[in-house]
């Protein structure tokens, strides 16, 4: 076998070796910036709250503001883990609209723990008050463990800072 054959098949590797590392670093810059959207729409919605919004008002901006992440970029799987999260969002908001409840004293605290990752403390705050004015939290927990579990997948870790 001459050189140049070798030289093709060793170029050629290369090339394919660098497109998938590249990718990689693509997907978890995507991811990553899916991440800082929606902690920046978070912390956003929190500053209206101690302004004085309706916690159910900024809420719903937050969720709307969640739908229009644009996630393209994004690995398939993590994409479906979003939506589904987003999704889940937008079905407890549904709720929460049905159930106009003044109760939900907590209600960011938690969601904040929550984000942070501290289910636990969320669940003390967050989950067993929404639960006791009958809204269903299991489907928004349940979807961002599975974001999380995406975003691991490709090194990405949800920052608490």
């Amino acid at each position: 076998m001459s050189i140049i054959p070798k030289v093709i098949i060793t170029l050629i590797s290369l090339s394919i070796f660098s497109c998938i590392s590249l990718g990689n670093l693509t997907d978890a810059g995507s991811i990553q910036m899916v991440l800082d959207k929606d902690k920046h729409y978070f912390l956003e919605s929190q500053k209206e709250i101690k302004a004085g919004a309706k916690k159910i008002d900024a809420l719903s901006k937050y969720v709307k503001l969640l739908r229009s992440i644009n996630t393209d970029y994004c690995p398939r799987n993590f994409r479906f883990a979003f939506l589904e999260h987003v999704q889940a969002w937008e079905n407890m908001i549904h709720q929460m609209k049905e159930k106009e409840s003044s109760t939900f004293k907590s209600f960011f605290v938690g969601l904040f723990a929550l984000f942070v990752g501290q289910p636990q403390f969320a669940i003390g705050v967050f989950l067993n008050e929404l639960q006791e004015d009958g809204v269903d939290t299991s489907k928004v927990f349940n979807t961002w463990n599975q974001v999380e579990i995406e975003a691991l997948k490709y090194d990405v870790q949800i920052r608490d800072n």
